[in-house]
């Protein structure tokens, strides 16, 4: 007999008829190599009649029926794992739902990994959806925040090698009190030196969180759920509720990504995240790829609308100003880069010769500083940056951040009645190949 590459578990209480979807999500995976048990936590005779009903039409999948557990009955899914097959683990909870090719994904990130996780959209009780990127090793602290269960992903995005499992210490056992039982399972493979660890910037799993739903019905949640199950086998149900969550997320990363104190790690997994959203649900905004050499110009009726903006006034005769301290430009690229760039930037900096004498500016690419200036001198002035290989090999999209340390109101230093609260004025960029440059 083939041995099947995944193991699947779904722990289960006393979610009785959501199961049946929480296990149909599983089965309908584009990697049928599965074999799938169900872990019973003291569940009711309801939930083992439904889990001989779902053995008996699929020979692949198993009930583990133990009595209650400590805590969540973690020690059962230890004592179930000692009978897979599998060389990955994934989990599902017993009212979620998996996208149709979430087990490809993780099967294609855990031949190279001890420890992997996608994106999660989190589904609210008024039908809106929601997401955030997580990322163990590219954010700072963020192994202390999953310790008081401040951030993390949740059990239906993971998934682990087999034979890392059984190189924990312990393995699945309850939590101590004051940390989520899946993160301070997640943990220990986080704190071992050796776990290979990967984040996947992109949403493949539905999570119906029990917290909101507290008080709601059993059959209230099962229509709840099947009604989900029913849209979410459309292709494009998926691909509006995947463009519903990560628009939203694009522009708070953004947001953090332009502030001087981002890194640049933060910077290129965002810059990640927005290729991944203008390629696959961002087909209808007008965004093109930027050719090196082309030169973008911020005036009305120029062409910087064809590129993600953010933090910039609409755009004036002569360019646009950034409102407020920080705004960026997104630039998504046909191919990666392999060389050394140059930038030009034209800036109108909001300078008076005795209220406002200097201006403070800088530039960011994809987190790291490429740029900074002091300028004393008024009208628009011409930059020019050498950006070596190493800030940028391998991106396919650039990040360019611009902060001013002092935004200022025109009407507060003596030029005009413009109340709004202005940073630099943005008249042309363009990025070239160093070479192409200097021929």
């Amino acid at each position: 007999m083939t041995m099947p590459d995944f193991t699947v578990l779904i722990p289960t209480h006393d979610h009785s008829e959501t199961l049946r979807y929480a296990v149909r999500s599983v089965q309908w995976q584009t990697r049928q190599d599965f074999e799938l048990f169900i872990v019973g936590d003291g569940v009711p005779d309801r939930t083992r009649a439904i889990a001989a009903e779902l053995m008996a039409e699929d020979p692949r999948i198993r009930f583990f029926d133990f009595p209650k557990g400590e805590r969540h009955g973690e020690l059962h899914r230890h004592q179930a794992l000692r009978e897979a097959s599998g060389r990955f683990v994934c989990y599902q909870a017993d009212d979620d739902l998996w996208f149709p090719d979430h087990l490809a994904t993780m099967a294609t990130l855990l031949e190279d990994h001890d420890l992997a996780h996608c994106m999660q959209i989190e589904m609210a009780i008024d039908g809106q959806a929601s997401t955030w990127m997580f990322d163990a090793i590219a954010e700072p602290r963020a192994l202390d925040r999953m310790r008081t269960s401040k951030t993390g992903f949740g059990l239906n995005s993971g998934g682990h090698r087999l034979d890392a499992y059984r190189m924990l210490p312990r393995g699945w056992h309850p939590a101590p009190p004051g940390i989520n039982t899946d993160l301070y399972f997640w943990l220990q493979f986080l704190e071992e030196r050796w776990c290979r660890y990967v984040s996947h910037k992109w949403p493949l799993v539905v999570h119906l969180s029990t917290v909101p739903r507290r008080d709601w019905s059993q059959l209230r949640r099962v229509e709840e759920l099947a009604a989900l199950w029913e849209r979410i086998q459309s292709a494009s149900y998926r691909q509006g509720l995947v463009r519903e969550c990560l628009l939203p997320l694009h522009d708070r990363l953004l947001a953090e990504a332009v502030q001087p104190s981002a890194g640049a790690e933060l910077a290129r997994e965002i810059a990640q995240l927005t290729h991944s959203i203008t390629r696959s649900v961002g087909a209808s905004t007008g965004l093109v790829p930027y050719v090196l050499g082309e030169q973008i110009r911020f005036c009305a009726g120029g062409n910087a609308t064809r590129h993600v903006l953010s933090g910039f006034s609409l755009p004036e005769d002569w360019g646009r100003w950034t409102l407020g301290a920080e705004a960026s430009v997104v630039l998504m690229l046909e191919d990666s880069i392999s060389c050394d760039l140059i930038l030009e930037l034209e800036i109108l900096s909001l300078l008076h010769d005795t209220l406002r004498p200097a201006c403070a500016i800088s530039v960011l690419l994809n987190g790291a500083s490429v740029l900074q200036v002091h300028e004393t001198r008024r009208g628009i002035n011409r930059y020019v940056a050498h950006i070596p290989q190493g800030l940028s090999a391998g991106a396919v999209v650039l990040v360019l951040g611009f902060a001013v340390a002092s935004p200022a109101r025109p009407m507060d230093v003596g030029l005009g009645a413009d109340d709004r609260l202005l940073g630099l004025g943005l008249v042309t960029l363009r990025i070239s190949a160093a070479a192409a440059a200097a021929s």
